[in-house]
Protein backbone atom coordinates (compact mmCIF):
# COMPACT_ATOMS: atom_id res chain seq x y z
CA UNK A 1 0.00 0.00 0.00
CA UNK A 2 3.10 2.37 0.16
CA UNK A 3 3.52 2.16 -3.37
CA UNK A 4 0.10 3.13 -3.88
CA UNK A 5 0.58 6.31 -1.02
CA UNK A 6 3.37 7.09 -3.17
CA UNK A 7 1.42 7.24 -6.64
CA UNK A 8 3.47 4.48 -7.95
CA UNK A 9 0.40 3.07 -9.69
CA UNK A 10 2.63 1.32 -12.66
CA UNK A 11 4.35 -1.27 -9.29
CA UNK A 12 0.80 -1.52 -7.47
CA UNK A 13 -0.93 -2.40 -10.91
CA UNK A 14 1.82 -5.94 -11.41
CA UNK A 15 2.26 -6.70 -7.76
CA UNK A 16 -1.82 -7.09 -8.54
CA UNK A 17 -2.37 -8.85 -11.80
CA UNK A 18 -2.33 -11.97 -9.59
CA UNK A 19 -5.17 -11.20 -7.08
CA UNK A 20 -8.79 -12.63 -7.66
CA UNK A 21 -10.20 -9.92 -5.80
CA UNK A 22 -11.71 -12.20 -3.20
CA UNK A 23 -11.31 -9.22 -0.37
CA UNK A 24 -9.78 -11.21 2.12
CA UNK A 25 -6.89 -8.85 2.53
CA UNK A 26 -9.64 -5.98 3.62
CA UNK A 27 -10.33 -8.35 6.92
CA UNK A 28 -6.91 -8.01 8.16
CA UNK A 29 -5.90 -4.52 6.75
CA UNK A 30 -4.19 -2.53 9.69
CA UNK A 31 -5.39 0.74 7.90
CA UNK A 32 -9.35 -0.35 7.70
CA UNK A 33 -8.64 0.05 3.77
CA UNK A 34 -9.56 -2.50 1.11
CA UNK A 35 -6.30 -3.15 -0.74
CA UNK A 36 -8.24 -5.76 -3.78
CA UNK A 37 -9.58 -2.01 -4.61
CA UNK A 38 -6.98 -0.66 -4.25
CA UNK A 39 -5.03 -2.90 -6.58
CA UNK A 40 -8.35 -2.69 -9.15
CA UNK A 41 -8.16 0.85 -9.51
CA UNK A 42 -4.27 1.15 -10.10
CA UNK A 43 -4.85 -1.67 -12.73
CA UNK A 44 -7.50 0.19 -14.05
CA UNK A 45 -5.69 3.35 -14.23
CA UNK A 46 -2.25 2.09 -15.40
CA UNK A 47 -4.19 0.46 -18.61
CA UNK A 48 -6.06 3.21 -19.32
CA UNK A 49 -2.83 5.93 -19.08
CA UNK A 50 0.37 3.64 -19.56
CA UNK A 51 -1.03 1.00 -21.74
CA UNK A 52 2.29 -1.44 -22.98
CA UNK A 53 2.24 -2.13 -26.34
CA UNK A 54 1.21 -5.69 -27.12
CA UNK A 55 3.83 -7.00 -29.15
CA UNK A 56 3.41 -10.54 -29.09
CA UNK A 57 -0.30 -10.12 -30.55
CA UNK A 58 0.38 -7.08 -33.15
CA UNK A 59 3.67 -10.33 -34.36
CA UNK A 60 0.46 -12.76 -34.69
CA UNK A 61 -1.99 -10.39 -36.35
CA UNK A 62 1.09 -10.15 -39.16
CA UNK A 63 1.38 -13.33 -39.27
CA UNK A 64 -2.35 -14.19 -39.90
CA UNK A 65 -2.03 -11.37 -42.54
CA UNK A 66 0.65 -12.86 -44.36
CA UNK A 67 -1.15 -16.20 -44.46
CA UNK A 68 1.16 -18.19 -42.43
CA UNK A 69 -1.66 -20.13 -41.02
CA UNK A 70 -3.72 -20.07 -44.18
CA UNK A 71 -3.20 -23.69 -45.07
CA UNK A 72 -3.81 -25.01 -41.54
CA UNK A 73 -7.03 -23.06 -41.51
CA UNK A 74 -8.25 -24.62 -44.70
CA UNK A 75 -7.43 -28.42 -43.37
CA UNK A 76 -9.31 -27.11 -40.06
CA UNK A 77 -12.16 -25.96 -42.39
CA UNK A 78 -12.60 -29.02 -44.70
CA UNK A 79 -12.09 -31.15 -42.22
CA UNK A 80 -15.14 -34.32 -41.16
CA UNK A 81 -16.30 -34.40 -37.66
CA UNK A 82 -13.86 -37.76 -37.60
CA UNK A 83 -10.61 -35.59 -38.25
CA UNK A 84 -11.98 -32.90 -35.64
CA UNK A 85 -11.81 -35.38 -33.03
CA UNK A 86 -8.66 -36.81 -33.97
CA UNK A 87 -7.18 -32.78 -33.89
CA UNK A 88 -8.72 -32.30 -30.94
CA UNK A 89 -7.29 -35.24 -28.90
CA UNK A 90 -4.21 -35.07 -30.52
CA UNK A 91 -3.88 -31.21 -28.94
CA UNK A 92 -4.99 -32.87 -25.13
CA UNK A 93 -1.60 -34.59 -25.11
Amino acid sequence: MRAAINGELASVAEKFTTCVMCGLCAAVCEVQIKPHRVGMYARRLTGAFYPKEATGLLHRIEEVRSGKYASAWDRLLSADDAALSDYCRSEEK
